[in-house]
């Protein structure tokens, strides 16, 4: 439906952006017109021509924006009153966002409804900045320069998969992993946190004649595999360390960097309330394991077999990792995993069986889907 009234909080907050830029200069201007054209553009769009996720998506980075610009320069130009008056525009067209994306998302078959509140509006608002960002690095090269190859490519690997039975038995596509025994373990800390590094020869190939093997295996940084550990009293494995139980923690897309990662699991709270030792494998092609200049590059755009074989790779190398854990004299061994992390927790999940526990976090789901609302037209 059109004539919403969330988009009205956009409008006028990109209005009044762009009215307090045009008084300061050249560079008040440029710093009022991102935030302003950005949620100005996402009202008109969505108060009139409803539908894409893009308008909510830059729609909420111009908010986010507005908040940071407003705090950090408005106030040369505009005083402290028009400042603040930026910045509190900018987070009530914040939660317009969010308010507008419940509202349109609807509700969903067993799943509970999220409410109305508040604080929900907002993370839904940091949820579509991010998304912003997402669509805007998204690279889908291969798509743009060559997607007839990447169609093809998929129906052969489709007549593939379904000849030798993959189809209907996806876990017999899955290799298994000869057991780790030979790493390289260096301590290592960020900003004052002490960890450390564990690295590993993969050892993963996809199948003989499988599309898109040659072209994976000439990616040189996914073959060593990467891992953060954190041991409860900090120290290399001693008995005191390796018997007591641990957890698998599994970053989400465009992370795989120790700091990133420590702060979505919060570490010391793992360690010190409930007495586990931590291990955070970094996913192919994210973290030293990228293959372009962004973290997560090609995980989930461009050449679509390259999905496929990372997360077929992704279950290879955890499972090499729950072996390695389980020679340190693990009590027990669970799985924490986020987002694409959540699903990876879920493949590995079906081929350990003797988890304590598994906890797939907002998992990806259905990555037909997931390409279709995210990826690039």
């Amino acid at each position: 439906p059109i004539w919403r009234r969330e988009p009205l909080w956009l409008i006028a907050a990109g209005l009044l952006w762009l009215e307090f830029g045009t008084g300061g200069g050249w560079v008040a201007l440029v710093l009022a017109s991102v935030p302003g054209l950005l949620m100005l553009g996402a009202g008109v769009s969505s108060w009139l021509w409803p539908g894409d996720p893009r308008e909510r998506h830059f729609g909420a980075a111009g908010a986010f924006l507005g908040v940071v610009i407003g705090l950090l320069f408005a106030w040369t130009w505009a005083g402290f009153a028009g400042a603040l008056g930026l910045v509190a525009a900018s987070v009530m067209a914040g939660g317009a966002v969010g308010y507008l994306t419940l509202r349109i998302q609807g509700d969903e078959d067993e799943v509970p409804n999220p409410g109305r509140a508040l604080r929900t509006a907002f993370e839904v608002t940091l949820d579509e900045a991010i998304l912003a960002q997402m669509t805007l690095i998204a690279p889908a090269r291969a798509l743009k320069t060559d997607g007839e190859r990447v169609v093809a490519e998929v129906h052969e690997a489709l007549a593939l998969y379904r000849d030798r039975g993959w189809l209907e038995k996806p876990s017999s596509y899955h290799q298994t992993p000869p057991t780790l025994d030979r790493v390289d373990l260096r301590p290592a800390r960020v900003r004052g946190l002490a960890y450390e590094h564990l690295r590993f020869e993969s050892g993963y190939e996809p199948h003989e004649g499988e599309p898109g093997r040659d072209r994976y295996l000439s990616y040189v940084p996914p073959r060593t595999a990467h891992a953060w550990v954190m041991r409860r009293n900090g120290v290399a494995a001693t008995s005191a360390s390796a018997e007591q139980p641990w957890l698998i923690c599994i970053h989400g897309y465009q992370m795989g960097m120790p700091l990133v990662d420590f702060g979505a699991f919060r570490p010391e709270w793992l360690q010190k309330k409930l007495g586990l030792n931590l291990i955070l494998p970094v996913l192919p092609l994210h973290g030293p394991r990228k293959i372009r200049r962004v973290s997560g590059d090609g995980m989930l755009s461009g050449d679509l077999l390259d999905t496929v074989h990372a997360l077929a790779q992704t279950a290879w190398d955890l499972r090499r990792i729950v072996s390695w854990v389980r020679a340190q004299g693990a009590t027990q061994i669970g799985v924490f995993g986020l987002s694409l992390g959540g699903y990876s927790t879920a493949l590995l999940a079906a081929f350990e069986r003797d988890l304590a526990c598994a906890i797939a976090g907002i998992p990806a789901t259905d990555f037909a889907r997931l390409s279709w609302r995210h990826g690039p037209p």
